[in-house]
C-alpha cells in the first residue's frame, strides 16, 4: 500500500511539475494559497513563496468575468459574500517579474471541509495569453468589418446608381432602393416578384438584354449593355448596365453584381447636339446652293443688261 502511495504521489507530482498549468488551493479564512503547484514561476516569474509573500492579487492589473470586463475586484469578494461560491471563472492579467503583461485563466471549484463547510477553492491557472491576445484581434477586425459594411451600405443605399445582385435563376436577391426612381417599382415590389425587374426592359431590347446577362451566366463574361427601360408613370429611361459574374473558388457562378446607371441625359443631349448638327448642315448647305445659284443669276442678269443697253428702242428683240 505505501508503494502504491509513493507511486501515486509521483504521478501525481509529476504532473504537477512538468504541466504548464498552475494548480492552487485558496483558504478563504486566510486568503492565501496553502499550495500552488511549481509552474507558477513560470507563468508569473515569481516563487511559490513569492507569491504566498506579496498575494496573487498584488500582479493582477485587471479582472475579467464571463459577460462582465474590466471589472474590479471588489466584485469577487461581493459574490462571495452573497454566497456564489460555486464553480468559478475568471481571466486576470497581470504583470510578471519582469514586467511583461500576461493573460491567466482561473477555473476552480469550492472546496469544503469534512463536515461540508466551505473553507476555500481549488483552481488551476493557466496562461491564455495567446488566445485573449487573437481574441481582441478577432474583435477589432469585427469592430472592422462592422463599419466597413455599414460604409458600404451607406454608399449602396445612397449612391444614384441601382446596384444589384442576379441568382443564377436570374432572381433578384438584392437591389438598393434608387431602383424605384429608375422603375418606379420599389425593391419591395421587385424582390417579391422578380419578372417586375424584368419587364421593366423595352419590349424591344428585352431580348438582347436576356441573351446578354445569360452570356455573364453560363460564359463568365463581363456585361456591358446600353438599353431603355419602361418607367411605371410610362415614360422611356435610358440606361448602361454593367455587371460583373462573381464565381466561387470551385469556378461556379453563384451571382452577378452590377450597377445601372441612368444616360437619359446624355442620350437626350446627343439627340439634341444631332439636331443642331443637321440644322446646321442644311443651313450650310442651303447657303451654298443659295450661292451657286446666285452667281449665274447675276451673270445672267449683267448679260441682261448689257443686251438691253446696246438695243435701239425700236428694237423687236428688246
Amino acid at each position: 500500500a505505501e508503494d502504491l502511495l509513493r507511486e501515486s504521489e509521483e504521478r501525481f507530482r509529476f504532473m504537477l511539475e512538468t504541466t504548464g498549468d498552475v494548480i492552487y488551493r485558496l483558504d478563504y479564512e486566510t486568503m492565501t494559497y496553502d499550495y500552488l503547484s511549481p509552474g507558477i514561476g513560470s507563468l508569473t516569474g515569481f516563487s511559490q513563496e513569492e507569491i504566498k509573500t506579496l498575494g496573487f492579487s498584488s500582479i493582477v492589473k485587471r479582472i475579467d468575468l464571463p459577460g462582465a470586463e474590466n471589472v474590479g475586484p471588489e466584485v469577487l469578494v461581493e459574490n462571495r459574500m452573497m454566497g456564489k461560491t460555486g464553480e468559478f471563472r475568471a481571466d486576470y492579467l497581470i504583470t510578471t517579474r519582469s514586467g511583461d503583461s500576461r493573460w491567466l485563466r482561473d477555473h476552480s471549484f469550492p472546496w469544503f471541509d469534512s463536515s461540508g463547510r466551505l473553507v476555500g477553492s481549488v483552481g488551476i491557472l493557466s496562461d491564455v495569453t495567446d488566445y485573449k491576445r487573437a481574441e481582441a484581434l478577432v474583435r477589432q477586425r469585427t469592430a472592422e468589418l462592422v463599419e466597413s459594411e455599414e460604409k458600404y451600405r451607406t454608399l449602396v443605399e445612397n449612391v444614384p446608381l441601382v446596384v444589384y445582385r442576379l441568382s443564377p435563376a436570374g432572381e433578384v436577391i438584392f437591389i438598393n432602393q434608387f431602383a424605384e426612381v429608375l422603375t418606379g417599382y420599389s425593391p419591395v415590389d421587385i424582390l417579391r416578384d422578380s419578372r417586375v425587374w424584368d419587364e421593366a426592359v423595352h419590349d424591344e431590347d428585352r431580348p438582347r438584354v436576356m441573351e446578354q446577362r445569360r452570356k455573364a451566366y453560363v460564359q463568365r463574361r463581363e456585361l456591358m449593355v446600353e438599353y431603355r427601360i419602361v418607367h411605371r408613370d410610362g415614360y422611356l429611361v435610358y440606361v448602361v448596365e454593367h455587371a460583373i459574374p462573381f464565381e466561387v473558388p470551385g469556378g461556379d457562378v453563384t451571382s452577378v453584381d452590377g450597377i445601372i446607371m441612368d444616360v437619359t441625359g446624355r442620350v437626350k443631349l446627343q439627340e439634341k447636339l444631332i439636331q443642331t448638327e443637321g440644322i446646321r448642315t442644311i443651313s450650310e448647305v442651303s447657303a451654298r446652293l443659295a450661292h451657286e445659284i446666285r452667281n449665274p443669276l447675276v451673270s445672267a442678269g449683267g448679260f441682261a443688261r448689257r443686251l438691253l443697253s446696246s438695243m435701239n428702242p425700236d428694237d423687236p428683240n428688246r
